[in-house]
């Protein structure tokens, strides 16, 4: 069995889109997983199971859609790919201020032409980078100032698919996976 982190994307947001933890977790044993464990009402998911990949996220993702009556997009990482993403921030002077760390989880990586794209001095003070199928970045104003605007995420190629969670959660979630 192996255990992975599932990122929802886009729930608890807005009246029309709640989705309760309860409910959730009861979902992922329902639909056969182990040790299910879920992190804030954001949608981090920790479970262990024997499907592979791709099985395990159209399964949930059909079992959401079922259950709930709204697609949700989910992004998965493993144990081990969620301790690399830990151990390579590219901006580790931002962890003096985890709340205004972020990193962006991609359902694929983003082209290099993409990133070439993007002049990174269009965006200060908020900085990025790029890392396969990641995003980190750091908004010193803080996230609702952000100059990453959705149009950033589009120019990346990032918009449809991504989730991002605060360095906080990041590392509660590494924790959760080790436990």
């Amino acid at each position: 069995m192996a255990t992975h982190v599932l990122l929802l994307r886009g729930i608890n947001v807005g009246k029309a889109r709640q989705l309760p933890m309860a409910e959730l977790r009861e979902l992922m044993t329902e639909l056969g997983y182990d040790d299910v464990r879920t992190y804030l009402r954001t949608g981090n998911i920790v479970l262990s199971t024997s499907h592979g990949r791709t099985r395990l996220v159209s399964t949930v993702e059909e079992g959401i859609k079922g259950r709930f009556g709204m697609p949700v997009p989910v992004v998965l990482r493993s144990r081990a790919q969620l301790g690399r993403i830990v151990a390579a921030n590219p901006l580790p002077h931002g962890v003096a201020e985890p709340s205004k760390l972020f990193v962006a989880f991609l359902d694929r990586p983003i082209s290099g032409g993409a990133v070439d794209a993007v002049d990174p001095d269009d965006y200060l003070p908020d900085e990025f980078r790029v890392s396969d199928a990641e995003v980190y970045f750091r908004c010193p104003d803080g996230l609702a100032k952000s100059t990453l605007t959705p149009a950033f995420w589009k120019k990346l190629g990032a918009d449809d698919k991504a989730t991002v969670r605060n360095w906080n959660t990041v590392l509660m979630l590494q924790r959760m996976l080790e436990t």
